[in-house]
């Protein structure tokens, strides 16, 4: 089985309906909305649980970071997924999801700062932060070891000390 419909013409199948049969017909059709069913089923090995990188890596591949119209696009594949039903509920609109999700979100906005300790980063150039008075390369906000140059990250805030430098 191929991805015969991309999510733009998927979302054009019955837009703003619950049950639509061609949708979750077209859905059962295509590779990534399948492989992210798979992924919310738990495994022996795994649990049924996915962070968006683990969703964005379905969608787009393995990479060591996803944009945020990537991270968009994701999410939009998530709400097409858990909003599609079939009808066999009878018309009564109780019919099976194709990917029935609960979220159980937590809001912290930021846990700290990672910065490249490699001021001279090949993913520094074409930013803000492409400047003299910037003493290291590209800024995360998730914990890593490594920056995509490859030179190792440093945590220079943490969200408990907020004024000072780590």
């Amino acid at each position: 089985m191929q991805n015969a419909l991309g999510l733009d013409a998927l979302q054009t199948i019955d837009p703003g309906a619950l049950v639509s049969v061609p949708r979750f017909s077209a859905l059962c059709e295509n590779k990534t909305a399948r492989r992210l069913r798979d992924r919310f089923a738990p495994t022996k090995d795994r649990s049924g649980v996915a962070t968006l990188s683990e969703i964005c890596e379905i969608v787009f591949g393995r990479r060591d970071h996803y944009e945020l119209g990537q991270q968009q696009e994701a999410l939009a594949w998530l709400d097409l997924i858990s909003g599609t039903q079939d009808n066999t509920g009878g018309g009564r609109h109780d019919g099976d999801t194709f990917t029935p999700l609960r979220a159980h979100l937590f809001h912290q906005t930021v846990s700290g700062i990672w910065a490249c300790a490699d001021p001279a980063c090949t993913h520094k150039p074409g930013t803000e932060l492409d400047h003299a008075d910037w003493p290291f390369g590209r800024v995360y906000l998730e914990p890593r070891k490594h920056c995509a140059c490859g030179a190792p990250c440093t945590r220079r805030r943490s969200a408990t000390t907020a004024d000072t430098y780590t």
